[in-house]
């Protein structure tokens, strides 16, 4: 779904590239966004600094992939430096454990959450890089 909104996001917008990992090759990139869109497949623990250290700064990172405690600490920890002032770390489902907690209260944060209105459980974290 987060996916729908960051492709029509790129349609929308003349600026911008999507650059995603995934641990499969199974995604497909719609043709008309391809040349704007870099996909490596891989881990975040084998390929996320890799990507981040080919790209100047990142106005967003959007995690939503493996979401154990350590994985998801280690993507933050990983995306934090290469996020630009003023940029955001999304995450996912941080109501399955305390990562997305921990990170912002390390990192003197003050999140924005989202609850999902069916069921008004936390899903998705917001933290703005100042």
């Amino acid at each position: 779904m987060k996916m729908k909104y960051i492709r029509n996001y790129l349609r929308c917008n003349e600026i911008g590239c999507c650059i995603s990992y995934k641990s499969n090759s199974k995604f497909i990139i719609p043709k008309n966004l391809q040349n704007r869109w870099k996909l490596t497949v891989g881990t975040s623990s084998e390929k996320l600094e890799k990507i981040f250290q080919s790209i100047e700064k990142a106005d967003i990172f959007l995690h939503d992939s493996l979401h154990t405690y350590k994985n998801m600490l280690l993507e933050f920890q990983t995306a934090w430096p290469f996020i630009k002032n003023n940029g955001f770390l999304l995450s996912d489902d941080i109501d399955d454990n305390n990562a997305f907690l921990e990170f912002y209260l390390a990192n003197e944060g003050h999140p924005i959450l989202l609850k999902n209105t069916k069921n008004m459980e936390t899903t998705l974290g917001i933290l703005r890089k100042n």
